[in-house]
């Protein structure tokens, strides 16, 4: 988090603006914890795939599963952090609506990506 933040200030320093540059902005919510993710994030995630999963991640640790599962839904996991996003978000749907296959679905997406 800090590091990277330093990092990308000397960045910013030769470039500017981080408002001109929606990877920077993307950056900064993530290296801060998620700080302005409902403002920089939402209009990004059609453009940065990263953005889509950050902001699925903001929800989780906000206890909004519903918001991160919608986020989530047109998704289709290519990458082992797909996958376990996938997982991690039917979990706690499955365990929030005590439907069980939803936990068999997170079960797969674990699967996947073991055998990956």
């Amino acid at each position: 988090g800090k590091a990277g933040e330093g990092e990308l200030k000397v960045v910013l320093d030769q470039l500017g603006s981080a408002s001109d540059n929606i990877m920077i902005r993307h950056n900064l919510v993530v290296f801060r914890n998620g700080e302005n993710a409902l403002k920089v994030l939402p209009p990004l995630v059609d453009s940065i795939p990263e953005a889509r999963l950050n902001l699925v991640i903001y929800h989780l640790r906000n206890d909004d599963i519903q918001e991160a599962y919608n986020l989530l839904q047109p998704v289709e996991p290519t990458t082992p952090q797909e996958y376990i996003l996938k997982g991690v978000v039917n979990a706690a749907m499955g365990q929030a609506t005590e439907n069980a296959d939803m936990l068999k679905l997170a079960q797969q997406f674990f699967q996947l990506v073991n055998e990956g």
